[in-house]
């Protein structure tokens, strides 16, 4: 069980460096003084200093910066928080996970919105048009292998993402163990969870975590269906 014990997935190169530049973004976006930031770093990471964290460490920061308030404006302009805005970005980190969008970025799913329905973004859009958005995301969905249908408990299709990275870094070599158990096993091993559980048993935060990690790995090793089709994005 090899992929279990392995170290947690990097944030190589570009990725790592969007990563500190969102803390960063974060951190000015709801106000946070030198000294309060580097206490919170302090407390979530052992380090005062984020160039010292980890990739796992520096994801803690932005889920916590998240929890804080930061995260909610694009270029500029704050950021929409309705169910169906909601729904349309963790498909679009979905897909990121997956590896078949290069940027998964709030300003990269505002261009995929302008492109999809001319406006700038979902805030501006009308709920006709988030619906339009909501549906060529669930096509892109269902081409990378993860069918999202209609009404499907949020847990559900975090799950159905989490196997479906996994099922690719399995084919990939990186997960010597297929299926749930091996997801089990690596969350476990990498404290995902703080206990050996089933996969149908993980609550929101750690499937949250597993498609960071694995989503990681996964755009690391391009795993992606769109590296073997042009490296083309869908519009």
């Amino acid at each position: 069980m090899k992929a279990q014990a392995r170290r947690l997935p990097a944030a190589v190169g570009g990725e790592r460096n969007r990563r500190l530049a969102t803390i960063h973004a974060m951190v000015k976006e709801i106000g946070l003084q030198d000294e309060a930031y580097r206490d919170l770093l302090e407390r979530i990471t052992g380090h005062r200093s984020a160039a010292l964290c980890s990739d796992v460490q520096l994801y803690q920061v932005v889920m916590d910066l998240r929890r804080q308030g930061g995260g909610r404006k694009v270029g500029g302009r704050p950021r929409a928080d309705s169910p169906t805005a909601r729904k349309a970005r963790a498909m679009w980190i979905s897909l990121h996970a997956l590896d078949e969008l290069e940027d998964g970025s709030e300003r990269a799913l505002a261009s995929f919105v302008e492109r999809q329905t001319g406006k700038l973004d979902l805030r501006l859009a009308t709920d006709a048009e988030h619906g339009k958005v909501i549906d060529a995301l669930k096509a892109m969905l269902k081409r990378a292998g993860v069918t999202m249908c209609a009404g499907i408990a949020p847990l559900e299709a975090r799950r159905r993402v989490v196997r479906e990275v996994w099922a690719r870094l399995h084919k990939a070599g990186w997960a010597r163990v297929a299926g749930d158990g091996g997801i089990s096993g690596y969350a476990h091993a990498t404290w995902i969870t703080p206990n050996a559980r089933p996969l149908d048993a993980f609550e929101g935060e750690h499937l949250d975590r597993l498609i960071a990690l694995l989503g990681a790995e996964a755009r690391q090793l391009k795993v992606g269906r769109r590296h073997a089709s042009a490296g083309k994005e869908p519009s």
